[in-house]
């Protein structure tokens, strides 16, 4: 959801936040224009896919341009709870210790899957971040469907043929998601400023 390169096999052909319609539609570049600061979207996948072996070192790419806020925003494609909470906890440790002053947000799941968001809230939590739920956003009106016309990364029109796809949040649920994140990092950064 946050960025997805093309991938002919899926019938997707953008390279943002599946299935947003264009690039600037998709949630990270609303928020981005809402902060008014650079927003970097960040996949990994493969953390959802294997996150109790995932390499954490492969992040120092992006941690090294010291972002002064960090927002965990995965989990849809977390197919087993064993070790979750275990896996989340080292993130945010390791995050914060090539980090020390980074503030963190971390965000629910899109998808209605109450196990992993539970999961994610706990951490947040035990480690005093906040969390912003976005599972009550999964509703047909903000999910895109068969048929829907989105852009390419050459600003070529198509229609989405892939079921798989076609469940993603569409450019209403992307906003949406945005402005839940957007909330909760005003609401941090208001927290900061008032101690």
């Amino acid at each position: 959801m946050t960025i997805h390169p093309p991938s002919p096999e899926l019938g997707w052909y953008g390279n943002w936040g599946m299935t947003a319609s264009s690039r600037e539609k998709d949630y990270i570049h609303v928020l981005e224009s809402r902060l008014g600061i650079p927003v970097i979207p960040v996949s990994i996948a493969d953390w959802e896919a294997n996150h109790a072996t995932f390499n954490l070192s492969s992040l120092d790419i992006y941690l090294k341009e010291n972002p002064f806020i960090v927002v965990i925003r995965l989990g849809e494609n977390v197919h087993g709870l064993t070790g979750l909470n275990t896996s989340l906890d080292k993130l945010v440790n390791y995050i914060q210790g090539k980090l020390p002053n980074v503030k963190i947000l971390i965000t629910g799941t899109f998808w209605n899957n109450a196990a992993v968001s539970d999961v994610f809230s706990l951490v947040a939590r035990q480690h005093g971040i906040p969390f912003v739920k976005l599972s009550q956003l999964d509703l047909n009106e903000n999910v895109s469907f068969i048929g829907a016309t989105v852009l390419s990364v050459d600003g070529v029109p198509y229609q989405i043929t892939n079921p798989g796809v076609a469940g993603h949040p569409n450019d209403a649920g992307m906003q949406k998601m945005a402005d839940a994140i957007y909330v909760g990092i005003i609401a941090m950064m208001q927290q900061i400023t008032s101690r």
